[in-house]
C-alpha cells in the first residue's frame, strides 16, 4: 500500500495522485476514492480532482481537508499525468485525455464497440431478425460505415420465428420502461472496467457477459461502468442526471432465452476486425446447403429449413 501524507503537512500542486480521507462521504465521491489534481486554489484551500472512478467525466471541486497525497504523484492513475494536467486555454475548451483501460481485453471491447456503433449495428441487425430488413445499412452513421456495409442483411420472406426464441431489446424501448431507471446509479464500480459504448443496452449486455457483475450504469459521456453489488444507491448531480443505470438482467427476460446481443458482443470482441461486425451479421443464422446454420464462434445452434437460393449476407466474409 502506498503511504500518505495528512493534508495538513503537504501542499498540493498539480499532478499530485490524492485519495480522499475516512470518513468522508459526498454525493460523488466518498472514502477511498482516488484521483489527480488538475487545479488548485491554495488562497481557498481546495482543488479540482479527476477522480479514477468518473473517467472521462469533468473534475470535482474538493477541499483540501478532505484530501490526503498519495505517494508516486499520479503513476497509479487511469489519468495520464502529461495529457491531464495542461488546462483549456479556452473557456469551452476541456483538458483532453486518451482514456488508458486497465483489462487487456478492453482495448479489443473498445474497438469492437466502435464499430458496431457506428454501423448500427445492434438497431440494424438484431432488432430487426425475424422482419425483412433494408438492402442497405439501416444506421444513420458516417457515409464510410454506409460503404463498408452496402448490401448488408438478410432478404428473409419466409417466416423465422419458429426458428429462434429469443428476448429482443429495440431501439424503441424507452428508458424508464422496465427495469432500469435515469438518474441514479449504483457504487462503488468495477475497477479497471469501464469502457465506452453508445446505448445503455449495450452497457447491460457487456454487464452480463463480465463475471461477477450484478448493475451497470451507463453516462452521458458514453461511458460504461459496472458495479458487482448494489451497494450505495446514489443520485447523480444535474451534469449527470442523464445517467441510466439498471440490473444485468430484466425480471422479464425469460430464464435461458437466446440473447443475440450478448453473443455477437462476445464474438466481435474476439473478433473485432470482422467484417460482420461492421454489418450486424455476425450471429444471426443464414442459409447453407438448403439449411439455417450460422458461423463458429455463435455459442448456441439452431436448424431449419430454408431455401437454398438464400446467400450467406454480404457482409457474412
Amino acid at each position: 500500500m502506498p503511504s500518505a501524507r495528512q493534508h495538513e503537512t503537504m501542499d498540493l500542486t498539480v499532478g499530485d495522485k490524492v485519495c480522499v480521507l475516512p470518513g468522508r462521504h459526498f454525493q460523488d465521491f466518498a472514502a477511498g476514492d482516488s484521483g489527480v489534481v488538475s487545479m488548485v486554489d491554495r488562497k481557498a484551500q481546495t482543488c479540482q480532482v479527476y477522480f479514477d472512478h468518473r473517467l472521462g467525466s469533468e473534475p470535482l471541486n474538493v477541499a483540501f481537508r478532505n484530501l490526503s497525497r498519495v505517494d508516486g504523484g499520479g503513476s497509479g492513475s487511469s489519468w495520464p499525468r502529461a495529457e491531464v494536467l495542461p488546462l483549456a486555454e479556452a473557456e469551452d475548451e476541456r483538458p483532453r485525455r486518451k482514456a488508458e483501460r486497465e483489462l487487456d481485453v478492453a482495448p479489443v471491447l473498445g474497438s469492437a464497440l466502435g464499430a458496431l456503433a457506428s454501423a448500427g449495428y445492434w438497431e440494424g441487425a438484431l432488432a430487426h431478425l425475424g422482419s425483412t430488413p433494408s438492402p442497405a445499412c439501416p444506421s444513420g452513421a458516417g457515409q464510410q460505415a454506409q460503404q463498408d456495409c452496402e448490401g448488408c442483411g438478410l432478404d428473409m420472406q419466409e417466416d423465422v420465428s419458429s426458428l429462434l426464441e429469443h428476448k429482443k431489446h429495440t431501439e424503441g424501448e424507452k428508458t424508464g420502461k422496465g427495469c432500469v431507471v435515469t438518474g441514479k446509479y449504483h457504487y462503488p464500480v468495477m475497477p479497471g472496467m469501464r469502457i465506452e459504448v453508445s446505448e445503455w443496452q449495450h452497457c447491460q449486455s457487456y454487464c452480463r457477459v463480465t463475471e461477477g457483475c450484478q448493475f451497470f450504469s451507463f453516462w452521458p459521456d458514453s461511458g460504461c461502468e459496472l458495479q458487482s453489488g448494489p451497494g450505495e444507491y446514489r443520485t447523480a448531480t444535474s451534469a449527470y442526471s442523464g445517467v441510466i443505470s439498471g440490473p444485468a438482467n430484466c425480471a422479464d427476460d425469460p430464464p435461458g432465452a437466446i440473447n443475440l446481443l450478448d453473443m455477437s458482443f462476445m464474438y466481435c470482441a474476439a473478433h473485432p476486425d470482422a467484417k460482420c461486425c461492421k454489418c450486424g451479421t455476425c450471429c444471426l443464422p443464414y442459409c447453407d446447403n438448403a439449411k439455417w446454420t450460422l458461423r463458429e464462434g455463435c455459442n448456441y445452434e439452431v436448424t431449419g429449413w430454408c431455401h437454398p437460393s438464400f446467400p450467406p449476407p454480404v457482409c457474412f466474409d
